[in-house]
């Protein structure tokens, strides 16, 4: 067994999305019953107990508080809530993510998961595996690859390609075996059983503390001479985005008032087809691209992306953080407390980076709320036009 030094810094992957996702939504939206819609071959549902229940021909697209996929998936699978269960087979790829996230059935290609607790059981995984949490549990044979990363990692099956640990705690159960290389980075000791992997396929790269502290005297001094700079242009980026959205709401308010409401009403419809108008405007710049009259139009579109991007950005920021700060407490809603809402947002949202692992998640999740809210503002008379009837009675335009 090979042992060398590095610099890995290791810590627990919280997968807080599920949680942040619903943080500020009103109780009556946690509440609501699962919406469904088939568009092709794929289905879509979201609501507090999403439940995909028959066969597929296509991909699942699923988001709620508990959502559980019990019929045959004949494509992808996607899935984000607090808990997140697999109990039919998926042939194509899986992407999970929750507080608590279950695969108990086979996946026919990749599986890619994050949570608290990711447990994989069942018929196994034909393809690679990429998960990471607090706590991750294999107890599936997988076909491909493995990329582990945790604060705890159990190992109780067989992975016929390679794989690479990262975890402060390493298990091995008694059906545990890795057909390829085994990589594992953990600062503490630990002793691969040979009936795991042979010591000439292991590695493992321990944790020097003294190594990743460094000298504390050139920290500092690093810390405070790249400090100006990075703080100057987060206060440029800051104003930029701050003078679209006030520009937005200020010369918008009735349209902004009601994407807010939608979001707030149906929180996981609205990302849902945000994630559709996403797929949409970037789907199209190759498909222009694919004709001479169309490649005109590239740069137009990919322009038109961008603004769309930016403006969900914004309305995102402002409407999870006015939907929090009316959790807590009753504020009058002016044009003062709607920019105060969109600076807050602004100012706190980049914060999310530093959550390992799943930051970028978040700030999607922030950017599809926002451009699903403004598509179904746009379109929502005639996908349900009872609830967008009672919406221009609440707010006419």
């Amino acid at each position: 067994m090979k042992l060398i030094s590095t610099r890995f810094a290791l810590g627990p992957l919280l997968a807080v999305l599920a949680g942040l996702a619903v943080l500020g939504l009103s109780g009556a939206a946690i509440a609501q019953n699962a919406e469904s819609l088939e568009f092709g071959e794929d289905f879509y549902t979201s609501g507090q107990n999403a439940n995909s229940g028959r066969l597929v021909p296509g991909d699942v697209f699923a988001a709620g508080f508990d959502v559980t996929i019990n019929g045959p998936v004949q494509g992808d699978a996607h899935a984000a809530g607090f808990n997140v269960n697999l109990n039919s087979t998926v042939l194509g790829d899986a992407y999970f993510t929750g507080f608590s996230v279950s695969v108990n059935e086979r996946i026919g290609d990749d599986l890619t998961a994050a949570g608290n607790t990711v447990t994989i059981r069942g018929d196994g995984i034909a393809g690679n595996l990429r998960a990471g949490g607090s706590t991750v549990i294999v107890g599936a044979p997988v076909g491909g690859s493995a990329l582990l990363a945790g604060e705890t990692v159990e190992l109780d099956s067989t992975i016929t390609g390679d794989v690479r640990i990262a975890a402060n705690s390493i298990r091995f159960g008694d059906g545990a075996k890795v057909d390829g290389t085994l990589l594992i980075e953990t600062p503490n000791e630990i002793e691969v059983p040979e009936s795991v992997a042979s010591a000439d396929r292991v590695t493992v790269s321990k944790l020097d503390v003294r190594t990743t502290a460094g000298d504390a005297q050139s920290i500092i001094q690093d810390a405070t001479r790249g400090f100006w700079p990075e703080f100057t242009g987060w206060l440029f980026g800051f104003l930029f985005l701050f003078v679209v959205g006030a520009l937005v709401i200020l010369l918008f308010p009735v349209n902004t008032h009601r994407a807010y409401l939608i979001s707030e009403a149906k929180p996981f419809k609205s990302m849902l087809f945000g994630l559709l108008a996403l797929g949409m405007l970037v789907g199209l710049v190759p498909v222009l691209a694919a004709s001479i009259i169309g490649l005109i139009l590239v740069p137009v579109m990919v322009v038109i992306a961008v603004l769309a991007w930016l403006v969900a950005y914004v309305l995102g920021a402002y409407m999870v953080v006015r939907r929090i700060v009316l959790l807590i407490r009753e504020v009058e809603i002016n044009r003062g407390t709607r920019i105060l809402f969109l600076a807050i947002g602004l100012a706190l949202l980049p914060l999310l980076h530093f959550i390992p692992f799943v930051g970028w998640i978040l700030n999607m999740a922030v950017v599809l709320l926002g451009l699903g809210a403004l598509t179904l503002n746009t379109l929502g008379r005639w996908i349900d036009s009872e609830f967008h009837a009672l919406l221009a009675e609440k707010v006419p335009a």
